[in-house]
Protein backbone atom coordinates (compact mmCIF):
# COMPACT_ATOMS: atom_id res chain seq x y z
CA UNK A 1 0.00 0.00 0.00
CA UNK A 2 1.37 3.40 -1.00
CA UNK A 3 1.83 6.08 1.63
CA UNK A 4 -1.10 8.09 0.25
CA UNK A 5 -3.48 5.14 -0.23
CA UNK A 6 -6.57 5.35 1.90
CA UNK A 7 -7.58 2.18 3.75
CA UNK A 8 -10.65 0.49 2.19
CA UNK A 9 -12.64 0.80 5.44
CA UNK A 10 -12.18 4.59 5.49
CA UNK A 11 -12.69 4.99 1.74
CA UNK A 12 -16.19 3.47 2.04
CA UNK A 13 -17.33 6.41 4.18
CA UNK A 14 -15.92 9.29 2.11
CA UNK A 15 -19.11 9.96 0.12
CA UNK A 16 -21.26 9.79 3.26
CA UNK A 17 -19.03 12.30 5.09
CA UNK A 18 -19.05 14.60 2.06
CA UNK A 19 -22.84 14.49 1.89
CA UNK A 20 -23.22 15.02 5.65
CA UNK A 21 -21.01 18.12 5.55
CA UNK A 22 -22.85 19.63 2.59
CA UNK A 23 -26.25 19.01 4.19
CA UNK A 24 -25.11 20.53 7.49
CA UNK A 25 -23.68 23.59 5.71
CA UNK A 26 -27.04 24.14 4.04
CA UNK A 27 -28.50 25.41 0.80
CA UNK A 28 -25.39 27.10 -0.62
CA UNK A 29 -23.28 23.94 -0.26
CA UNK A 30 -26.04 21.68 -1.61
CA UNK A 31 -26.94 23.80 -4.64
CA UNK A 32 -23.65 25.41 -5.69
CA UNK A 33 -21.64 25.13 -7.80
CA UNK A 34 -23.27 21.86 -8.90
CA UNK A 35 -26.39 20.60 -7.18
CA UNK A 36 -25.88 17.52 -5.06
CA UNK A 37 -28.52 14.80 -4.77
CA UNK A 38 -30.79 16.05 -7.62
CA UNK A 39 -30.53 13.77 -10.68
CA UNK A 40 -30.46 15.44 -14.07
CA UNK A 41 -32.44 14.04 -16.98
CA UNK A 42 -30.51 13.52 -20.21
CA UNK A 43 -32.81 15.87 -22.14
CA UNK A 44 -32.36 18.76 -19.66
CA UNK A 45 -30.44 21.79 -20.83
CA UNK A 46 -28.09 23.60 -18.45
CA UNK A 47 -30.63 26.39 -18.04
CA UNK A 48 -33.53 24.04 -17.36
CA UNK A 49 -31.53 22.13 -14.74
CA UNK A 50 -30.30 25.32 -13.06
CA UNK A 51 -33.88 26.63 -12.90
CA UNK A 52 -35.10 23.38 -11.37
CA UNK A 53 -32.42 23.57 -8.68
CA UNK A 54 -33.31 27.16 -7.83
CA UNK A 55 -37.03 26.36 -7.64
CA UNK A 56 -36.48 23.52 -5.18
CA UNK A 57 -36.75 24.69 -1.56
CA UNK A 58 -34.19 23.54 0.98
CA UNK A 59 -35.33 22.58 4.48
CA UNK A 60 -32.40 22.95 6.97
CA UNK A 61 -33.50 20.15 9.29
CA UNK A 62 -30.07 18.51 9.74
CA UNK A 63 -28.33 21.85 10.31
CA UNK A 64 -30.89 22.85 12.91
CA UNK A 65 -30.44 19.50 14.70
CA UNK A 66 -26.65 19.87 14.59
CA UNK A 67 -26.80 23.37 16.03
CA UNK A 68 -29.35 22.32 18.65
CA UNK A 69 -27.33 19.34 19.87
CA UNK A 70 -24.19 21.46 20.14
CA UNK A 71 -26.11 24.08 22.09
CA UNK A 72 -27.57 21.41 24.37
CA UNK A 73 -24.11 19.93 25.04
CA UNK A 74 -22.72 23.37 25.98
CA UNK A 75 -25.85 24.52 27.84
CA UNK A 76 -23.78 24.60 31.01
CA UNK A 77 -20.05 25.35 31.03
CA UNK A 78 -17.48 22.57 31.13
CA UNK A 79 -15.11 22.19 34.07
CA UNK A 80 -11.35 22.23 33.51
CA UNK A 81 -9.10 21.08 36.34
CA UNK A 82 -5.49 22.08 35.75
CA UNK A 83 -2.59 23.81 37.52
CA UNK A 84 -2.30 27.56 37.07
CA UNK A 85 1.08 27.02 35.42
CA UNK A 86 -0.52 25.56 32.27
CA UNK A 87 -3.20 28.23 31.83
CA UNK A 88 -1.39 29.81 28.87
CA UNK A 89 -0.88 26.42 27.23
CA UNK A 90 -4.57 25.53 27.50
CA UNK A 91 -5.48 28.91 26.06
CA UNK A 92 -3.63 27.94 22.84
CA UNK A 93 -3.63 24.16 22.98
CA UNK A 94 -3.38 23.75 19.17
CA UNK A 95 -0.89 25.20 16.68
CA UNK A 96 -3.77 27.14 15.14
CA UNK A 97 -4.26 28.93 18.46
CA UNK A 98 -7.50 27.24 19.54
CA UNK A 99 -8.26 27.13 23.24
CA UNK A 100 -9.17 23.92 25.03
CA UNK A 101 -12.86 24.90 25.07
CA UNK A 102 -12.74 25.69 21.35
CA UNK A 103 -11.03 22.38 20.57
CA UNK A 104 -13.67 20.52 22.61
CA UNK A 105 -16.46 22.27 20.66
CA UNK A 106 -14.85 21.39 17.31
CA UNK A 107 -14.34 17.80 18.42
CA UNK A 108 -18.00 17.48 19.40
CA UNK A 109 -19.09 18.92 16.06
CA UNK A 110 -16.96 16.40 14.14
CA UNK A 111 -18.30 13.51 16.20
CA UNK A 112 -21.86 14.46 15.25
CA UNK A 113 -21.02 14.66 11.53
CA UNK A 114 -18.50 11.84 11.00
CA UNK A 115 -17.94 10.07 14.35
CA UNK A 116 -14.30 9.59 13.35
CA UNK A 117 -11.73 12.11 14.63
CA UNK A 118 -8.05 11.77 15.45
CA UNK A 119 -6.05 13.57 18.13
CA UNK A 120 -2.26 13.62 18.25
CA UNK A 121 0.13 15.21 20.73
CA UNK A 122 3.33 16.72 19.41
CA UNK A 123 6.27 18.19 21.33
CA UNK A 124 8.72 20.25 19.23
CA UNK A 125 12.41 19.56 19.58
CA UNK A 126 14.20 22.16 21.68
CA UNK A 127 17.41 23.83 20.53
CA UNK A 128 19.09 23.67 23.90
CA UNK A 129 18.57 23.69 27.65
CA UNK A 130 15.92 26.13 28.86
CA UNK A 131 13.43 26.57 31.65
CA UNK A 132 9.80 25.54 31.22
CA UNK A 133 8.75 29.20 31.07
CA UNK A 134 11.36 29.89 28.35
CA UNK A 135 10.28 26.79 26.41
CA UNK A 136 6.62 27.82 26.51
CA UNK A 137 7.54 31.35 25.43
CA UNK A 138 9.46 29.98 22.43
CA UNK A 139 6.67 27.55 21.51
CA UNK A 140 8.59 24.49 22.68
CA UNK A 141 5.64 22.92 24.45
CA UNK A 142 3.10 20.19 23.69
CA UNK A 143 0.35 20.85 21.14
CA UNK A 144 -2.75 18.81 20.38
CA UNK A 145 -3.50 18.25 16.72
CA UNK A 146 -7.01 17.40 15.50
CA UNK A 147 -7.49 15.55 12.21
CA UNK A 148 -10.94 15.30 10.65
CA UNK A 149 -12.16 12.01 9.20
CA UNK A 150 -11.20 12.85 5.61
CA UNK A 151 -7.59 13.54 6.67
CA UNK A 152 -7.12 10.11 8.25
CA UNK A 153 -5.63 7.83 5.61
CA UNK A 154 -5.20 4.70 7.69
CA UNK A 155 -4.84 3.27 11.19
CA UNK A 156 -3.05 -0.01 11.84
CA UNK A 157 -3.04 -1.86 15.17
CA UNK A 158 -1.33 -4.83 16.73
CA UNK A 159 -1.27 -6.75 20.00
CA UNK A 160 1.70 -5.73 22.16
CA UNK A 161 2.05 -7.03 25.72
CA UNK A 162 -1.50 -8.40 25.56
CA UNK A 163 -2.91 -4.99 24.61
CA UNK A 164 -4.24 -3.70 21.32
CA UNK A 165 -1.91 -0.88 20.41
CA UNK A 166 -1.78 1.52 17.46
CA UNK A 167 1.33 0.67 15.42
CA UNK A 168 0.98 2.93 12.38
CA UNK A 169 -1.06 6.02 11.50
CA UNK A 170 -1.08 8.02 8.25
CA UNK A 171 -2.51 11.55 8.37
CA UNK A 172 -2.87 14.33 5.81
CA UNK A 173 -1.37 17.56 7.16
CA UNK A 174 -2.30 19.23 3.87
CA UNK A 175 -2.72 18.22 0.22
CA UNK A 176 1.05 17.87 -0.25
CA UNK A 177 2.11 16.64 3.21
CA UNK A 178 1.52 13.30 4.95
CA UNK A 179 2.50 12.62 8.55
CA UNK A 180 3.30 8.99 9.28
CA UNK A 181 3.40 7.87 12.91
CA UNK A 182 5.09 4.49 13.49
CA UNK A 183 5.80 2.14 16.37
CA UNK A 184 8.57 -0.25 15.40
CA UNK A 185 10.09 -2.60 18.00
CA UNK A 186 8.68 -0.42 20.77
CA UNK A 187 10.11 2.85 19.39
CA UNK A 188 7.88 5.73 18.24
CA UNK A 189 8.96 7.72 15.19
CA UNK A 190 7.47 10.43 12.96
CA UNK A 191 8.02 10.48 9.19
CA UNK A 192 7.06 13.47 7.03
CA UNK A 193 6.28 12.82 3.36
CA UNK A 194 6.04 15.50 0.68
CA UNK A 195 4.51 15.40 -2.80
CA UNK A 196 7.15 16.41 -5.36
CA UNK A 197 6.61 16.02 -9.09
CA UNK A 198 3.75 13.60 -8.59
CA UNK A 199 5.82 11.37 -6.30
CA UNK A 200 5.65 11.07 -2.51
CA UNK A 201 9.07 11.38 -0.90
CA UNK A 202 10.02 11.08 2.74
CA UNK A 203 11.75 14.32 3.65
CA UNK A 204 12.30 13.83 7.40
CA UNK A 205 12.26 11.21 10.10
CA UNK A 206 12.29 12.03 13.82
CA UNK A 207 12.35 9.85 16.94
CA UNK A 208 10.77 11.99 19.68
CA UNK A 209 12.31 11.49 23.10
CA UNK A 210 12.04 12.71 26.65
CA UNK A 211 15.10 12.96 28.84
CA UNK A 212 16.99 11.03 26.19
CA UNK A 213 14.56 8.09 26.11
CA UNK A 214 12.39 7.29 23.09
CA UNK A 215 8.63 6.90 23.48
CA UNK A 216 7.28 3.34 23.50
CA UNK A 217 3.75 4.37 22.41
CA UNK A 218 2.22 6.58 19.71
CA UNK A 219 0.60 9.67 21.29
CA UNK A 220 -2.53 9.17 19.18
CA UNK A 221 -6.20 8.91 20.11
CA UNK A 222 -9.11 8.01 17.86
CA UNK A 223 -12.29 9.65 19.16
CA UNK A 224 -15.55 7.88 18.34
CA UNK A 225 -18.69 6.70 20.08
CA UNK A 226 -17.70 3.12 19.18
CA UNK A 227 -14.77 1.16 20.56
CA UNK A 228 -13.31 0.51 17.13
CA UNK A 229 -10.53 1.79 14.88
CA UNK A 230 -12.78 1.73 11.81
CA UNK A 231 -15.44 4.30 10.82
CA UNK A 232 -19.01 3.75 12.01
CA UNK A 233 -22.29 5.54 11.39
CA UNK A 234 -22.32 9.11 12.66
CA UNK A 235 -25.03 10.27 15.11
CA UNK A 236 -26.46 12.63 12.45
CA UNK A 237 -26.18 10.22 9.52
CA UNK A 238 -29.87 9.27 9.52
CA UNK A 239 -30.98 12.89 9.88
CA UNK A 240 -28.79 13.91 6.93
CA UNK A 241 -30.08 10.98 4.85
CA UNK A 242 -33.73 11.93 5.42
CA UNK A 243 -32.91 15.58 4.72
CA UNK A 244 -31.44 14.50 1.38
CA UNK A 245 -34.56 12.49 0.52
CA UNK A 246 -36.72 15.47 1.49
CA UNK A 247 -34.75 17.66 -0.92
CA UNK A 248 -35.40 15.24 -3.80
CA UNK A 249 -39.10 14.93 -2.91
CA UNK A 250 -39.34 18.74 -2.75
CA UNK A 251 -37.81 18.91 -6.23
CA UNK A 252 -40.55 16.65 -7.61
CA UNK A 253 -43.24 18.77 -5.96
CA UNK A 254 -41.67 22.03 -7.13
CA UNK A 255 -41.41 20.72 -10.69
CA UNK A 256 -45.07 19.66 -10.58
CA UNK A 257 -46.09 23.11 -9.35
CA UNK A 258 -44.06 24.71 -12.12
CA UNK A 259 -45.74 22.66 -14.83
CA UNK A 260 -49.30 23.26 -13.62
CA UNK A 261 -48.54 26.97 -13.32
CA UNK A 262 -47.54 27.12 -17.01
CA UNK A 263 -50.69 26.90 -19.23
CA UNK A 264 -49.76 26.57 -22.90
CA UNK A 265 -51.82 28.65 -25.40
CA UNK A 266 -52.46 26.97 -28.71
CA UNK A 267 -54.23 27.94 -31.97
CA UNK A 268 -55.97 25.66 -34.42
CA UNK A 269 -56.19 27.60 -37.70
CA UNK A 270 -55.16 27.31 -41.29
CA UNK A 271 -52.21 29.65 -41.76
CA UNK A 272 -52.76 32.10 -44.59
CA UNK A 273 -50.00 32.82 -47.06
CA UNK A 274 -47.70 35.56 -45.77
CA UNK A 275 -49.07 35.37 -42.23
CA UNK A 276 -46.22 35.97 -39.79
CA UNK A 277 -45.47 34.63 -36.32
CA UNK A 278 -48.00 35.10 -33.53
CA UNK A 279 -46.64 36.66 -30.33
CA UNK A 280 -47.90 35.76 -26.85
CA UNK A 281 -47.77 38.60 -24.32
CA UNK A 282 -50.15 40.38 -21.93
CA UNK A 283 -52.36 42.85 -23.81
CA UNK A 284 -51.79 41.19 -27.18
CA UNK A 285 -54.88 40.95 -29.43
CA UNK A 286 -55.13 38.28 -32.12
CA UNK A 287 -57.27 39.18 -35.15
CA UNK A 288 -57.84 36.56 -37.83
CA UNK A 289 -59.35 37.43 -41.21
CA UNK A 290 -61.41 34.27 -41.47
CA UNK A 291 -64.67 32.72 -40.44
CA UNK A 292 -64.76 32.33 -36.61
CA UNK A 293 -65.45 28.64 -37.06
CA UNK A 294 -62.12 28.25 -38.84
CA UNK A 295 -60.06 29.46 -35.82
CA UNK A 296 -59.89 28.08 -32.32
CA UNK A 297 -57.79 29.48 -29.46
CA UNK A 298 -57.43 27.52 -26.21
CA UNK A 299 -55.10 26.86 -23.28
CA UNK A 300 -53.56 23.50 -22.53
CA UNK A 301 -53.57 23.24 -18.72
CA UNK A 302 -52.04 20.50 -16.65
CA UNK A 303 -54.42 18.77 -14.27
CA UNK A 304 -51.90 18.34 -11.42
CA UNK A 305 -53.53 15.19 -10.12
CA UNK A 306 -50.32 14.08 -8.35
CA UNK A 307 -49.81 17.28 -6.34
CA UNK A 308 -51.59 15.96 -3.26
CA UNK A 309 -49.59 12.74 -3.29
CA UNK A 310 -46.28 14.57 -3.76
CA UNK A 311 -47.16 17.03 -1.00
CA UNK A 312 -48.04 14.13 1.32
CA UNK A 313 -44.63 12.56 0.65
CA UNK A 314 -42.90 15.83 1.55
CA UNK A 315 -44.87 16.15 4.79
CA UNK A 316 -44.15 12.51 5.70
CA UNK A 317 -40.42 13.05 5.23
CA UNK A 318 -40.58 16.20 7.33
CA UNK A 319 -42.28 14.23 10.09
CA UNK A 320 -39.61 11.51 9.85
CA UNK A 321 -36.94 14.19 9.99
CA UNK A 322 -38.50 15.64 13.14
CA UNK A 323 -38.53 12.21 14.81
CA UNK A 324 -34.87 11.59 14.06
CA UNK A 325 -33.89 15.18 14.81
CA UNK A 326 -35.03 14.73 18.42
CA UNK A 327 -36.70 17.72 20.05
CA UNK A 328 -34.81 20.18 17.81
CA UNK A 329 -37.36 19.78 15.00
CA UNK A 330 -40.48 19.19 17.07
CA UNK A 331 -43.60 20.82 15.64
CA UNK A 332 -44.98 23.43 18.04
CA UNK A 333 -48.46 22.53 16.77
CA UNK A 334 -48.05 18.86 17.59
CA UNK A 335 -50.64 17.25 19.81
CA UNK A 336 -49.72 17.62 23.46
CA UNK A 337 -48.35 14.39 24.90
CA UNK A 338 -48.62 13.05 28.43
CA UNK A 339 -46.09 14.40 30.92
CA UNK A 340 -44.71 10.89 31.50
CA UNK A 341 -44.23 10.34 27.75
CA UNK A 342 -42.50 13.70 27.34
CA UNK A 343 -40.23 12.94 30.29
CA UNK A 344 -39.24 9.53 28.88
CA UNK A 345 -38.52 11.02 25.45
CA UNK A 346 -36.49 13.85 26.94
CA UNK A 347 -34.51 11.44 29.15
CA UNK A 348 -33.72 9.25 26.11
CA UNK A 349 -32.54 12.23 24.07
CA UNK A 350 -30.44 13.53 26.94
CA UNK A 351 -28.82 10.10 27.31
CA UNK A 352 -27.83 10.09 23.63
CA UNK A 353 -26.20 13.52 23.84
CA UNK A 354 -24.59 12.71 27.21
CA UNK A 355 -22.95 9.61 25.70
CA UNK A 356 -21.46 11.71 22.87
CA UNK A 357 -20.16 14.27 25.38
CA UNK A 358 -18.58 11.54 27.53
CA UNK A 359 -16.88 9.91 24.54
CA UNK A 360 -15.59 13.32 23.46
CA UNK A 361 -14.23 13.98 26.95
CA UNK A 362 -12.59 10.55 27.18
CA UNK A 363 -10.68 11.09 23.96
CA UNK A 364 -9.76 14.65 24.83
CA UNK A 365 -8.53 13.67 28.31
CA UNK A 366 -6.41 10.92 26.80
CA UNK A 367 -4.63 13.59 24.74
CA UNK A 368 -4.41 15.89 27.77
CA UNK A 369 -2.73 13.08 29.70
CA UNK A 370 0.03 13.14 27.08
CA UNK A 371 0.28 16.92 27.45
CA UNK A 372 0.64 16.51 31.23
CA UNK A 373 3.30 13.81 30.71
CA UNK A 374 5.36 16.10 28.49
CA UNK A 375 5.13 18.81 31.16
CA UNK A 376 6.24 16.43 33.94
CA UNK A 377 2.84 16.58 35.63
CA UNK A 378 0.72 13.79 37.02
CA UNK A 379 -1.23 11.88 34.35
CA UNK A 380 -4.60 13.25 35.53
CA UNK A 381 -3.29 16.73 36.33
CA UNK A 382 -5.25 18.23 33.40
CA UNK A 383 -8.86 17.12 32.98
CA UNK A 384 -11.75 18.45 30.93
CA UNK A 385 -15.31 17.50 31.85
CA UNK A 386 -18.29 18.66 29.84
CA UNK A 387 -21.64 19.00 31.56
CA UNK A 388 -24.18 16.23 31.01
CA UNK A 389 -26.87 18.03 33.01
CA UNK A 390 -29.10 19.40 30.27
CA UNK A 391 -31.90 20.60 32.51
CA UNK A 392 -32.44 24.34 32.62
CA UNK A 393 -31.62 26.28 35.74
CA UNK A 394 -34.91 26.91 37.61
CA UNK A 395 -36.00 30.50 38.14
CA UNK A 396 -36.08 31.67 41.73
CA UNK A 397 -38.82 33.85 43.24
CA UNK A 398 -36.89 37.07 42.68
CA UNK A 399 -36.38 36.28 38.97
CA UNK A 400 -40.06 35.39 38.52
CA UNK A 401 -41.12 38.64 40.22
CA UNK A 402 -38.75 40.65 38.00
CA UNK A 403 -40.07 39.00 34.82
CA UNK A 404 -43.66 39.67 35.90
CA UNK A 405 -42.81 43.33 36.45
CA UNK A 406 -41.36 43.55 32.92
CA UNK A 407 -44.58 42.07 31.56
CA UNK A 408 -46.78 44.43 33.63
CA UNK A 409 -44.84 47.51 32.47
CA UNK A 410 -45.00 46.42 28.82
CA UNK A 411 -41.22 45.94 28.43
CA UNK A 412 -41.75 42.35 27.29
CA UNK A 413 -44.79 40.65 25.76
CA UNK A 414 -46.77 37.79 27.23
CA UNK A 415 -45.37 35.53 24.48
CA UNK A 416 -41.81 36.47 25.44
CA UNK A 417 -42.56 35.73 29.08
CA UNK A 418 -43.96 32.30 28.19
CA UNK A 419 -40.86 31.55 26.06
CA UNK A 420 -38.61 32.29 29.04
CA UNK A 421 -40.71 30.18 31.39
CA UNK A 422 -40.70 27.22 28.98
CA UNK A 423 -36.94 27.42 28.36
CA UNK A 424 -36.34 27.36 32.11
CA UNK A 425 -38.75 24.45 32.68
CA UNK A 426 -41.10 26.59 34.78
CA UNK A 427 -43.75 25.69 32.19
CA UNK A 428 -43.78 22.34 30.33
CA UNK A 429 -42.42 22.11 26.77
CA UNK A 430 -45.88 21.15 25.47
CA UNK A 431 -47.56 24.18 27.04
CA UNK A 432 -50.57 25.02 24.81
CA UNK A 433 -50.48 28.78 24.30
CA UNK A 434 -53.71 28.99 22.31
CA UNK A 435 -55.71 26.97 24.82
CA UNK A 436 -54.30 29.03 27.69
CA UNK A 437 -55.10 32.31 25.92
CA UNK A 438 -58.66 31.12 25.27
CA UNK A 439 -59.11 30.07 28.88
CA UNK A 440 -57.77 33.43 30.06
CA UNK A 441 -60.21 35.25 27.79
CA UNK A 442 -63.10 33.18 29.17
CA UNK A 443 -62.08 33.95 32.74
CA UNK A 444 -61.94 37.67 32.00
CA UNK A 445 -65.38 37.52 30.37
CA UNK A 446 -66.87 35.77 33.43
CA UNK A 447 -65.61 38.38 35.84
CA UNK A 448 -68.25 40.89 37.08
CA UNK A 449 -67.84 44.39 35.68
CA UNK A 450 -65.82 46.74 37.78
CA UNK A 451 -67.96 49.32 39.66
CA UNK A 452 -66.55 52.81 39.72
CA UNK A 453 -67.08 54.21 43.22
CA UNK A 454 -67.68 57.95 43.65
CA UNK A 455 -64.76 59.89 44.96
CA UNK A 456 -65.36 61.01 48.51
CA UNK A 457 -65.63 64.78 48.90
CA UNK A 458 -63.54 65.76 51.86
CA UNK A 459 -64.92 69.34 51.70
CA UNK A 460 -68.53 68.35 52.22
CA UNK A 461 -70.43 70.97 54.22
CA UNK A 462 -67.94 73.81 53.72
CA UNK A 463 -70.48 75.94 51.81
CA UNK A 464 -73.33 75.25 54.25
CA UNK A 465 -74.55 77.98 56.55
CA UNK A 466 -73.14 77.70 60.02
CA UNK A 467 -75.57 76.42 62.58
CA UNK A 468 -77.19 79.12 64.66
Amino acid sequence: MLINDRSPEIALFLEEWKANRAIIKGERAVKHPLAMFLPRDDAMTDTAYANMVQRTPWFPGAARTWEGLKALATHKPAITNAPDSVEDILRTITRQGYSLDNLAARLLSELLITNFVALTVDYPTSTGPMSQAQAIDKGVRPFIGMYTAENILGIETGVINNRQRVTRVRLHDDVSTIRELRLDDGVYSVNIWKLNGGQWTRVSSVVPSKNGAALDEIPFTLVSTEEDFEPTKAPLADVCSINKQLFMASANLAMCHWWIAQPIPYIIKKIAEGEGEISVAPGTVWRFDCDPKEAEVKFLEWAGGQVAELRAEVETLKADLAKNGLRMLADDRAVAEAAETAAIRRASENAIVANIVRERDEGLNDALAWVAWWLDLEEDAIEFTGSTDFNAMPLDTAALTFLKSLKDTGDISREALIDILISNKTLPENFDREADAQKLAEELADRPPAIVMPIANDNTGQDDEPAS
